[in-house]
């Protein structure tokens, strides 16, 4: 319930036309939260978000407006400052037993298994019909909440591309797999549903 909450409240924060200082904190808390109890769960949280950011992006500089770019992107950044400094004690504390962990296990190394698509969570009950009902949303809704839909899409993209960053050349973090993406897949297909 975690992950809603941070998304919808970060969203908001992005949105406000005021610098609601009690909006960042909560943000901020709900972010840092999120981070400290479920990493895998930030990765996602921290895709929807990036998806959000370059929609809103690519909306100012289409319509020429320039200022509400800048806006929006100076309160990303104290989006992103907050949960860092609330985090920050433990990321000094990670900063020190992280090199010696990670060298012992290259992202290469590990199980061919760990990183395989689960077609049986994909196929299982009625996911067919979830998949159906959300592509009907996605075009039943592309008039009225483009940039929405274009959000939840490309956040979708950039969690396929975490997950499997050897698609873009990049080494592979084991922290995400598609595992966790296919069971996370709920969230965009009742979204867009």
């Amino acid at each position: 319930a975690l992950l809603p909450l941070a998304v919808v409240c970060s969203i908001e924060w992005l949105r406000s036309e005021s610098r609601n200082v009690k909006l960042l904190f909560l943000a901020s808390v709900l972010n840092a939260g999120l981070f400290l109890t479920h990493a895998r769960v930030a990765v996602f949280a921290a895709c929807t978000l990036a998806a959000y950011l370059l929609i809103e992006s690519i909306g100012c500089l289409c319509s020429n407006r320039k200022s509400a770019l800048r806006a929006i992107w100076l309160k990303a950044s104290g989006l992103l400052a907050g949960p860092v400094l609330l985090c920050l004690p433990w990321l000094a504390r990670l900063a020190s037993t992280v090199p010696a962990a990670v060298s012992g296990s290259a992202s290469g190394s590990s199980d061919a298994t760990y990183n395989a698509v689960p077609t049986g969570l994909l196929l299982i009950r009625n996911n067919s019909q979830l998949f159906l009902i959300a592509g009907l949303g996605v075009l039943l809704g592309w008039r009225r909440y483009r940039r929405e839909i274009n959000s939840i899409l490309l956040a979708g993209i950039l969690v396929w591309l975490a997950v499997n960053p050897s698609w873009l050349g990049l080494p592979g973090t084991n922290l995400v797999n598609n595992a966790s993406a296919v069971i996370s897949l709920f969230l965009p297909l009742s979204i867009l549903g």
